[in-house]
């Protein structure tokens, strides 16, 4: 018996010309050069959602995505784009297309995809209009209301080849459908909005283009998969290349609040790379760095660039908005403010200002009942508050917080922050790793670039004993985004990790660097004072205890597995025995 063939669920777009043959009939040459131009366009919004390309039949596109949401978003921002497009032409020279968008089994077989969700992808294709995007169900279903969009039911259709009849429906699309978001914001949240300009070539050598467009690219990407602001498209920034541009009159030209611009030299095997985030009202220059290095793997660079500017550029832009919201009146916030004035206050880092926090997430939840990061940010502040204090939660107030992150989940479970903070709170709270870990990759795979990510990450892999694991995410999270205000906890579980390996003095180094980034946190003092006293250091092991103490002084060594996920720790007897010598008591 023959082994069947491997079957996976999968979004599809299917997207053809419409009336190719009447316009290669009047001119072929200025036809296909439009086309390819176009089709262009389309394999790159398509791999900026994380969608693949399987293959081109002539004028047509077939392409996979892992997420219904991804693939109908990218349908929205192809169509917005060749609309933006098709008005630089004349009427009987634009090129439209058609989009179908299912959901099903597929098989794969050769690099391709085969089979009736396919099929039913190619039919929904043809009730679209020119211009337009027909979905089925399956599709519809899946995104729910998680898309500001409208839709219009055409009812069962007979399609070809198809047994059963398709439901489909008509995505409504105006002039005002906004391209280039990766996810678009739940209504009432009014995230900000960012461009990407292409970064210049100061090499002197146009054939260098390929790596400051290439550069450029990956940042859009990778921003675009941050889901803390709106990114403007690719192919509307790159309209400014080669140009002299005044940067107010691009953010109103592209309805922007910042935009990202810099620079690529490269000499010899040398290369410098310069990036800026600027305020498109006011023209002020809020962050920028320079970085450099060797193009000996050119792409491996290229990565490490990306990485290290989107990891430093999200905390840049968080404060920069988080100063202009200082600003505004409180009737006049909307929940985005309230999301971004509550996450000032926990980075202050004390009981007070989290419950401070809370507060303001769900002033967030008042404006916009379905904000997934208000709702994760509020569950958040329940953890934090067992880090600050010492203080176990109540049950009540456990259920609260498993409450409030399902609801995150619920609203929006491709939300990389979300993601990483149920993470954080499985592991923390309810101490199931393995969903844990579950949460964290899916996380990372939508956005590897994320500091705070990595950070979690590494306090996963330490809680359940995988030091290794640990201090490779811990070191990247620092890496990656060395302005990070949270910084303290990746120095932190880095420390815990060490301590599991018996490398003392490096969880006393370790330790160290996250007290004086935040003197508040009673797990670093704890961990300093026991690694301080194997290594016979007592007086600093009773003074980091001591610290302890006067945050918590109900602490205890009985009490430390029911306060924090430790259980799973390598050496946690020998953790235990530190902290006895250094005097806690039992």
């Amino acid at each position: 018996m023959a082994e069947p063939l491997p079957r996976k669920l999968a979004a599809i777009l299917y997207a053809d010309v419409a009336g190719y043959s009447r316009l290669t009939g009047e001119d072929e040459d200025v036809t296909h050069r439009i086309l390819r131009e176009y089709l262009d366009l389309i394999a790159s919004i398509i791999e900026s959602h994380r969608g693949q390309v399987m293959h081109y039949a002539g004028d047509a596109v077939l392409a996979r995505f892992g997420a219904a949401s991804d693939a109908l978003t990218s349908a929205v921002t192809i169509q917005s784009e060749l609309r933006i497009r098709n008005e630089a032409l004349p009427e009987e020279r634009r090129v439209r297309f058609r989009i179908g968008v299912n959901s099903g089994d597929v098989i794969e077989d050769r690099g391709d995809i085969y089979g009736d969700g396919v099929n039913v992808a190619a039919r929904l294709e043809t009730l679209a209009e020119p211009g337009g995007i027909c979905i089925s169900e399956s599709i519809r279903t899946a995104v729910g209301k998680r898309l500001p969009l409208a839709y219009e039911s055409l009812g069962e259709q007979s399609v070809k080849n198809i047994a059963d009849p398709v439901r489909a429906y008509r995505v409504q699309l105006d002039a005002r459908t906004r391209p280039g978001v990766s996810a678009p914001p739940v209504s009432g949240s009014k995230m900000p909005s960012l461009a990407v300009l292409p970064f210049t070539n100061m090499s002197g050598d146009p054939t260098q283009d390929y790596f400051s467009d290439g550069i450029t690219e990956d940042i859009t990407t990778a921003l675009s998969n941050v889901g803390s602001f709106s990114v403007t498209a690719r192919h509307s920034a790159f309209a400014y290349k080669d140009k002299a541009i005044d940067v107010r009159r691009v953010g109103k030209a592209l309805g922007v609040q910042y935009v990202v611009e810099g620079s690529v030299r490269r000499s010899g095997d040398k290369v410098r790379v310069t990036a800026q985030l600027i305020d498109a009202i006011t023209g002020q220059h809020i962050w920028a760095n320079r970085y450099e290095g060797t193009v000996a793997d050119i792409f491996e660079f290229q990565d490490r660039i990306t990485e290290t500017i989107v990891g430093t550029l999200e905390p840049e832009f968080e404060r920069a908005e988080s100063q202009r919201i200082a600003h505004k009146r409180p009737h006049d916030m909307q929940a985005y403010d309230y999301l971004l004035q509550g996450m000032a206050y926990m980075h202050k880092v004390t009981p007070e200002d989290t419950a401070i926090a809370l507060g303001y997430f769900r002033k967030a939840l008042e404006k916009d009942p379905g904000y997934s990061r208000a709702y994760a940010y509020a569950s958040d502040c329940y953890r934090r508050r067992v880090n600050l204090t010492g203080m176990t939660l109540s049950e009540q107030e456990r259920d609260e917080a498993v409450r409030l992150m399902a609801a995150a989940l619920k609203a929006n479970p491709d939300d990389p922050v979300v993601l990483w903070q149920a993470a954080s709170m499985n592991s923390f709270i309810r101490r199931d790793f393995e969903a844990a870990v579950a949460l964290i990759e899916r996380s990372l795979s939508i956005d590897p670039n994320s500091g705070r990510a990595w950070m979690t990450s590494a306090a996963i892999h330490s809680y359940m004993g995988d030091t290794r694991t640990a201090i490779e995410h811990a070191e990247r999270a620092l890496r990656i985004s060395p302005r990070n205000p949270v910084q303290w906890i990746g120095h932190t579980h880095m420390a815990a990790a060490y301590m599991q390996e018996c490398r003392y003095r490096q969880a006393v180094e370790a330790a160290k660097k996250a007290i004086q980034l935040n003197d508040k946190m009673i797990p670093a003092y704890l961990i300093l004072a026991a690694s301080s006293a194997h290594l016979g250091l007592m007086n600093e092991a009773r003074g980091a205890l001591n610290a302890a103490l006067s945050l918590n002084p109900g602490l205890t060594v009985g009490r430390l597995p029911t306060l924090y996920a430790i259980a799973r720790y390598r050496n946690l007897d020998g953790y235990l025995e530190g902290l006895r010598k250094a005097g806690l008591p039992e």
